[in-house]
């Protein structure tokens, strides 16, 4: 599949629903592929070998089959995706609010509840320049029923504060999860930085047990 986000850009846009516009070396306009994406994360679903993987981009989340063909794509809801061309609307709506390359980052199964961490906060109130997401620590969490095809909760993760930079520079984004046990997971969370002296490279280990289901709750 192509994903124009790998590509250079020359308009960035920053609203729900809205992508990048890719460039090739020439400054020649690409044309977005209904499809692409920009994957990071994939799950093996023991129960029949198929894979679960979260995009970065529209955010979507992908299900293959044991040989790599697409079953199902299930994205956010709204007018602009009622159409189901994209794949299948179930997500809140909110979730199109997402920063601009900065959807789906990490995904894992318990049971069969499959578990979608945004990459970082949310645009909401959505602007084109993303204030809202550049100064929240507020990270949504997706419980997604795989039997159902339904979402049935949304937990907050909360970006820690440490930091060795002024500004913004302190950790801002998810990069991957693992599940540890029901309910518990291992996070890895940092920047966007990648010097060794000044850069954060975070590993918790969090837990969802008994944590508050904000399931259609919108001022997050």
């Amino acid at each position: 599949m192509a994903c124009s986000s790998f590509l250079p850009t020359y308009l960035y846009q920053g609203l729900a629903y809205t992508d990048e516009v890719g460039v090739d070396l020439w400054g020649n306009v690409i044309l977005n592929d209904p499809l692409g994406a920009d994957f990071g994360g994939v799950e093996v679903d023991t129960r029949d070998n198929s894979y679960w993987l979260c995009d970065k981009y529209r955010p979507s989340v992908y299900h293959f089959d044991v040989n790599g063909r697409l079953i199902e794509r299930f994205i956010p809801l709204g007018i602009p995706t009622s159409s189901g061309v994209f794949g299948t609307p179930v997500f809140p709506a909110v979730y199109a609010q997402r920063r601009t390359g900065r959807g789906f980052s990490g995904l894992a199964l318990d049971g069969a509840i499959l578990y979608v961490f945004l990459q970082s906060p949310l645009d909401n109130p959505d602007t084109p320049d993303d204030a809202a997401s550049l100064t929240s620590r507020n990270v949504r969490v997706l419980a997604f029923d795989t039997v159902t095809s339904r979402v049935t909760g949304e937990y907050v993760y909360v970006l820690s504060e440490f930091y060795n930079l002024p500004g913004r520079q302190k950790a801002d984004s998810i990069g991957d999860v693992a599940r540890v046990a029901a309910g518990r997971f291992f996070v890895v969370e940092g920047d966007t930085l990648d010097d060794d002296f000044s850069a954060n490279k975070f590993l918790f280990e969090i837990n969802f047990n008994g944590a508050t289901n904000i399931l259609n709750t919108t001022q997050v």
